[in-house]
């Protein structure tokens, strides 16, 4: 496999192989010093390495956090809708069919959306409109419908969009993660190539050299 396609983990892997079994072994090191490799250079390779090897387990970490997120948010919708919002939606339609104006104040007209933030305001548009109108209130209540349960099924709404809130934000610190950890990838990664390459030529009459950097030796 290309060093270009490893994973994090892998690519972190591999380059501190190279650093810490080339920098303890004087002729090694002097064999690559005539390539441009002094112990400075390995030093800031180093360096670069740690950066990056310390985010990946904080992009890891954010990732499960969004992902954790986003369920605990998909299973309080799923169950919110099951148990309260439908049946709520379908005792109304019965209650207004036929009174077209009535049913689009109450946000009842069409399918009901996916997107949260539509769906949302599905939900907020019928218990908002109908608590704040005691007619609708009245006929509501012949089928069932109350005002506790409304003002209690609308505060459940809400409970979900600051959900929702959360779920975006660790979806964002997330994204932002994986950002940082694929730009810190970028020295590494050209490091770790660099050093391959001029290690070819610097330890020709050592394959062996090659395999304890984790350069499998041309031979091979």
């Amino acid at each position: 496999m290309s060093i270009y396609d490893l994973s994090p983990d892998a690519l972190a892997a591999k380059t501190r192989q190279a650093i810490t079994n080339t920098t303890p072994h004087p002729e090694m090191m002097a064999a690559v010093l005539g390539h441009g490799y002094t112990p400075e250079a390995f030093d800031a390779a180093l360096t670069d390495l740690v950066a990056f090897e310390g985010l990946i387990p904080k992009q890891i970490d954010l990732a499960g956090k969004a992902e954790n997120a986003t369920e605990t948010l998909n299973k309080a919708r799923d169950t919110f809708t099951e148990d309260v919002y439908t049946d709520h939606v379908e005792r109304a339609r019965r209650v207004f069919r036929g009174q077209r104006g009535t049913l689009k104040r109450l946000g009842l007209n069409g399918a009901r959306a996916r997107a949260f933030d539509r769906w949302a305001g599905q939900v907020r548009q019928l218990y908002a409109t109908a608590l704040d109108d005691a007619e609708i209130q009245t006929a509501l209540a012949t089928r069932g419908l109350t005002v506790e349960a409304m003002q209690a099924a609308l505060a459940q709404r809400d409970d979900l969009v600051k959900l929702n809130g959360t779920q975006e934000n660790l979806k964002g610190l997330a994204q932002q993660a994986t950002r940082d950890r694929d730009a810190a990838r970028k020295k590494p990664l050209a490091w770790l190539a660099g050093y391959y390459e001029a290690a070819e030529r610097a330890f020709r009459d050592h394959p062996d050299w090659l395999e304890r950097i984790g350069k499998v030796a041309p031979s091979e």
